[in-house]
């Protein structure tokens, strides 16, 4: 038996907490959806929040925008924090 992970949290210094969640693609591979807490958004590619649709409404482009491998999930958190600092 293989156990696996479903998410992980990353907390900064500063109190923000991003999620990691771990998605399975109709093709069975494995990718990660972005999240800041239950709001129902996923953080995509462009650096922007995007709200997350029903999986029936989740279209190629949008999954193409909101999910990740591990490595590039980390990435895109780390740039998405250095762009929010800044605009403050």
């Amino acid at each position: 038996m293989k156990i696996e992970p479903i998410a992980y949290e990353i907390t900064f210094p500063d109190g923000e907490i991003y999620i990691l969640h771990r998605m399975m693609q109709s093709d069975d591979s494995i990718l990660w959806a972005i999240t800041e807490d239950p709001t129902g958004y996923c953080l995509g590619r462009d650096l922007k929040w995007h709200y997350e649709p029903r999986p029936s409404s989740r279209t190629d482009s949008y999954l193409k925008l909101t999910r990740f491998k591990y490595d590039e999930a980390i990435d895109i958190v780390i740039s998405f924090r250095a762009k929010e600092k800044e605009t403050k």
